[in-house]
């Protein structure tokens, strides 16, 4: 009698797993374009292998597709800078090996200038990277295809054949406990293709052009159209400094490239999201649709038909009411802030001698724990001292003026609004301490949101996580909530999240929903806790109507390839 053995499910290792869920991701980045011409132009290129399969992991790494996206990534300007040169990029040799495999070095160096740091550096005990730059010739091959003709491009998929189908999802990946998984749930109804409005993305990258060479006094520009263009989503050029014009400018034309994919249709992008750990969904790619400046998503998706939505305040509107279902202390400063949000911040803005947009900005980073009580803060992973968010958002407005930076932080930590919000945060973490939803799970401590997401209460080397990252996991957790009832709602109509607020083809009269809403979390809470109490939001609609266009849109709308919208 035969033997019969049992069927086994193949199993599957962390590294393996990870692998998988990698290989899910979908770019439409690659043009068809940019390949030929790497594969003429670059020697060496043509004869890169697309996958390599490693025996020991069961592993494939996607070595040209990966090597290309670095490309792009560098060429739009996404890598960190290196520490000791600003022009030139940071790759660390480990993330390298782990895309490109054991020929990392030589495949960079196909593509790349590399420089050692400088004598007096040793990159592991300062731990430092080489200073990488794109080759003279890379830069032009990509220019010669991202400032093309502007039409409708095939796109290159991982086996280096084109791309002619997109994906049937809208979310990719969920992390479930600080394990990436690949996402099951059917809670997520809506498109993963948003369409834009193509005349006015071709206006935003001639804008952006024109702008920063008028700021760089390399020509005399008529900005009169450009102001009534940018005060119409909200904006005044002259705030900006040169560095946001510059970043402006790149990713105007980054998007616009993105936006004319041949299986998707012009001006039509695909958005493809990953759920977070707090249950938020970030869009894949560096550069979408939910993580451009507001006012260029105005320019983008005006005259399409789409509303947006806001929740007023949200996160501190969160804190507030959760510190109140917790029996915290009275938190009088943040209530005031609250009431009056729009004149608190201008006062705040007023007294410092900072734009409202930068106090916003800052307030919000404070609620995530940012600090005034001191500037820098040391990194434990690199050993070395950090600006905290605060700075960063001043040193980004002053375009790295140390000194201008140093005068608006002592104007900012004096000031009595942001003392008593600060002191206020302070309070309601205390609060929260003594409310958290603990669950074990295989021997380790979860913090449970609202949103029934999981975090450790620990960090992977065994110290305790902060009181900050606990707390944004409960509010932003009660954000995802807001927005997945919002989608119940609105079904195929609903558009993009983005973070607090979301874009929809509905016109909603805001009360309905802000009932809808309230209804719908004081059942979560119910559930969650057992608290007869939901959360009383404001609901801000704006309808992004189209940008005013003069008789001087028409050349532009014209224009045959980007280059000429961008020439000097």
């Amino acid at each position: 009698m035969k033997k019969l053995r049992a069927n086994k499910r193949r199993t599957f290792t962390p590294k393996q797993k990870k692998n998988q869920l990698d290989r899910l991701y979908v770019s439409t980045n690659i043009k068809e374009e940019l390949l030929k011409a790497l594969n003429t132009k670059i020697r060496g290129f043509r004869d890169i292998r697309w996958n390599v399969k490693s025996k020991k992991y069961k592993t494939i790494k996607d070595v040209k597709y990966n090597l290309l996206h670095i490309i792009l990534n560098e060429y739009h300007g996404h890598i960190k800078s290196h520490k000791s040169d600003s022009n030139y990029s940071t790759y660390a040799s480990v993330k390298l090996r782990e895309v490109l495999g054991a020929e990392s070095d030589k495949l960079m160096n196909l593509v790349f200038d590399k420089k050692h740091p400088g004598n007096n550096v040793s990159l592991i005990g300062d731990k430092q990277t080489l200073k990488y730059k794109l080759k003279p010739r890379v830069v032009d091959i990509c220019d010669e295809v991202m400032l093309g003709e502007y039409k409708l491009h095939a796109r290159i998929g991982r086996d280096g054949d084109k791309i002619i189908t997109i994906p049937d999802y809208v979310v990719r990946n969920v992390v479930d406990g600080g394990v990436v998984k690949r996402n099951t749930t059917k809670k997520y109804h809506f498109d993963n293709v948003v369409q834009l409005n193509e005349d006015n993305m071709l206006i935003m990258v001639k804008m952006f052009a024109e702008l920063y060479r008028a700021r760089m006094g390399k020509k005399k520009v008529d900005t009169d159209h450009w102001d009534i263009v940018l005060k119409s989503v909200g904006k005044d050029w002259n705030e900006y400094s040169l560095k946001q014009i510059e970043d402006r400018r790149t990713k105007a034309i980054e998007l616009l490239n993105k936006a004319s994919v041949d299986i998707l249709g012009e001006g039509r992008l695909l958005q493809v999201y990953t759920e977070k750990e707090s249950g938020r969904l970030f869009a894949d790619e560096w550069l979408n649709i939910q993580n451009i400046p507001k006012e260029m998503r105005y320019i983008a998706m005006g005259g399409v038909g789409y509303y947006e939505y806001d929740i007023e305040n949200a996160h501190y509107n969160f804190l507030y009411q959760l510190n109140k279902m917790f029996n915290g202390s009275p938190l009088d400063g943040i209530g005031a802030y609250i009431k009056d949000t729009y004149g608190v911040r201008n006062s705040i803005a007023k007294d410092t001698g900072l734009p409202y947009s930068v106090v916003k900005r800052i307030l919000l980073s404070m609620i995530y724990g940012a600090s005034i009580s001191q500037k820098h803060t040391y990194n434990d992973k690199s050993h070395s001292t950090d600006d905290n968010s605060i700075m960063k958002v001043l040193l980004e407005f002053v375009d790295d003026n140390r000194n201008m930076a140093d005068k608006l932080w002592n104007n900012i930590i004096s000031n009595n609004h942001i003392a008593e919000i600060f002191d206020n945060i302070n309070r309601a973490k205390r609060a929260f301490k003594k409310s958290w939803v603990i669950k074990k799970k295989a021997g380790k401590s979860y913090l449970v949101n609202p949103f029934q997401k999981l975090i450790a209460m620990e960090e992977s080397d065994g110290s305790k996580k902060s009181v900050n990252k606990l707390m944004a996991h409960m509010l932003l957790g009660i954000e995802a909530s807001i927005l997945v009832f919002v989608m119940e709602e609105e079904q195929k109509d609903f558009i993009m999240p983005h973070h607090d607020g979301w874009v929809s083809l509905i016109d909603w009269k805001t009360n309905t929903l802000e009932g809808i809403i309230r209804a719908k979390t004081t059942n979560m809470m119910m559930d969650y806790k057992g608290l007869a109490s939901g959360f009383d939001i404001k609901i801000t609609k704006r309808k992004i109507n189209d940008i005013e266009k003069g008789s001087w849109a028409e050349k532009i709308i014209r224009a045959k390839t980007i280059k000429e919208l961008v020439k000097t």
